[in-house]
C-alpha cells in the first residue's frame, strides 16, 4: 500500500514539472512575438525633401531674418505648501479598572492614610503645646525663685540694719515690742503681711520656740517650702544672709523650721524663709 502511494506521488511530481516547463516556454514565446514582426517602412532610410508653394513670388533679394526668439515667459513660482504640524501622539491612557472590590480597597487605603496623617499632625501639635507649657511653667518657677531670693535679700538687709524683724520697725526677737534678751527671731509674726520671702499671704498656725544656751550671736536663715495644707515640706540652711557659722545652731534652726505650721493656701507649693536671730543673754 505504501509503495503505491509513493509511485502516485512520483507521477504527480513529474506531471507538475512538465506543466511548469510548458508554461514557462509559452510565456517566453509570447514575449518574443513583437520582435519577430518586420517594420514598415524599414528603419535606417533617409526621406526626400519636397518644396511646396511658388518660389518666384518672393519679395526682395534679402531674406528676412530668422524667426524672432520668443520672449521667455516668467514662470511664477508656485507657493510651497506649508508643512503641516506634526501632531504629537498621545500615549493611550490606561483603562482604569471598575472592579468594585478594587475601588473599595483603594478608598479604604486612602481613608486610612488620611486618618494617620491627621492623627500625626494632631500629635505633633499636642507635643508642641506641651513643650511650650513646660517652658512656661519652668519660666514661672524661675521667676518665682528669683522673686523670693530678692525678697529674702531685702529682708536680710533690713535685719542687718537692726530692725530685728520683718516689719521694718524697731524691736528685738521679731516682734514690734521685741524683748532685747530674746534668743529667737521668728522672721514672721502671727498676722498677715509680716511673712518674708514669698510667704506674705500665709498666716502662721503654730511656731515652736527655739532655745539655746550657747554664747553665739547672729542670724541663721532657713529656706522653707509649704504644701497646700500649710505643712513645711522642705527646710534647709541658706548661706545667703546667715552670719552664724556654728553647725549646732544651724541644725537647731532647720529642725525648728520643719515644725512650723501655716494656714492652708491655694498653691500646691509655696516657698519663703525664716530668719532666726540669736543674741547673748
Amino acid at each position: 500500500m505504501q509503495v503505491l502511494h509513493v509511485e502516485k506521488e512520483k507521477k504527480e511530481k513529474r506531471r507538475a514539472m512538465i506543466l511548469s516547463f510548458l508554461f514557462h516556454v509559452g510565456t517566453i514565446i509570447l514575449l518574443m512575438l513583437p520582435l519577430l514582426e518586420y517594420p514598415d517602412p524599414p528603419p535606417g532610410q533617409d526621406g526626400i525633401l519636397i518644396a511646396l508653394g511658388n518660389p518666384d513670388e518672393g519679395t526682395g533679394p534679402i531674406e528676412p531674418g530668422g524667426p524672432e526668439e520668443p520672449t521667455p515667459v516668467e514662470q511664477k513660482e508656485e507657493p510651497k505648501p506649508e508643512p503641516k504640524p506634526v501632531e504629537e501622539v498621545k500615549p493611550k491612557e490606561k483603562l482604569k479598572t471598575t472592579d468594585p472590590l478594587v475601588s473599595e480597597k483603594e478608598l479604604e487605603i486612602n481613608r486610612r492614610k488620611a486618618a494617620e496623617k491627621k492623627e500625626k499632625e494632631e500629635r505633633e501639635i499636642k507635643e508642641k503645646e506641651e513643650a511650650a507649657e513646660r517652658v512656661r511653667i519652668a519660666k514661672e518657677k524661675q521667676e518665682a525663685i528669683d522673686k523670693e531670693q530678692q525678697e529674702a535679700a531685702e529682708l536680710i538687709k533690713n535685719i542687718k540694719k537692726g530692725s530685728g524683724g520683718s516689719s521694718g520697725k524697731s524691736g528685738k526677737g521679731g516682734q514690734a515690742n521685741g524683748d532685747e534678751n530674746g534668743k529667737v527671731e521668728e522672721g514672721i509674726s502671727t498676722g498677715t503681711g509680716m511673712v518674708g520671702g514669698g510667704l506674705g499671704g500665709r498666716g502662721v498656725v503654730s511656731s515652736p520656740a527655739l532655745k539655746d544656751d550657747s554664747n553665739n550671736r547672729g542670724s541663721v536663715v532657713v529656706a522653707i517650702c509649704l504644701d497646700k495644707e500649710g505643712n513645711v515640706t522642705e527646710a534647709k540652711f541658706q548661706l545667703q544672709g546667715s552670719t552664724i557659722t556654728s553647725g549646732k545652731l544651724r541644725d537647731l534652726a532647720v529642725t525648728n523650721a520643719r515644725q512650723w505650721r501655716f494656714k492652708p493656701g491655694n498653691e500646691e507649693r509655696q516657698c519663703g524663709i525664716i530668719t532666726y536671730s540669736f543674741k547673748v543673754q
